[in-house]
């Protein structure tokens, strides 16, 4: 019976190890995924306007096309890129405003209109929630939450 009892307890501890180690690594992945953001290379520059990216990096945004990774020191220069050149299978992130974690673009929440500037002026804010979008836009006087698909080239010329 003695036997039995430090078996179970020691069953128990080890489960309980477990628990605890495999929560921490649970913590760790998302974490380390929070935590991604867009680094771009060493000088680059803006393909649309030629800025260094480096300057702003909280404004980072990037294109993974079939041939190369593209930076772009704005959401709106980025743009203006894939409406000239860009394709419907290109990965496309840009920065989260308040994280600064790199997001898909394509499913990305973006305020228009706000008192906040970026780069070159006039910005579309990028979240990656619907709630942070309308908290910035109440905080900021954003106009206009749209997601990707909504964004025109009329937009992007109003922002100019």
């Amino acid at each position: 019976m003695k036997i039995l009892k430090i078996f179970l307890a020691l069953a128990m501890l080890i489960a309980t190890a477990t628990a605890v180690d495999s929560a921490q690594n649970t913590q760790k992945l998302v974490k380390e995924k929070k935590a991604e953001r867009i680094r771009p290379p060493e000088g680059a520059r803006c393909p649309v306007c030629g800025m260094l990216i480096g300057k702003n990096p909280q404004w980072a945004t990037m294109m993974k096309t079939s041939k190369e990774e593209l930076y772009f020191d704005g959401v709106k220069d980025m743009m203006k890129y894939y409406f000239e050149k860009g394709k419907k299978d290109d990965q496309i992130f840009v920065s989260d405003y308040y994280k600064l974690n790199k997001i898909d673009a394509r499913t990305a929440y973006y305020v228009t209109g706000s008192n906040v500037l970026g780069p070159m002026g006039n910005e579309l804010i990028p979240f990656a929630s619907e709630e942070d979008a309308k908290t910035f836009a109440k905080d900021h006087g954003g106009k206009q939450i749209v997601k990707f698909d909504e964004i025109t080239t009329l937009l992007v010329e109003r922002l100019m």
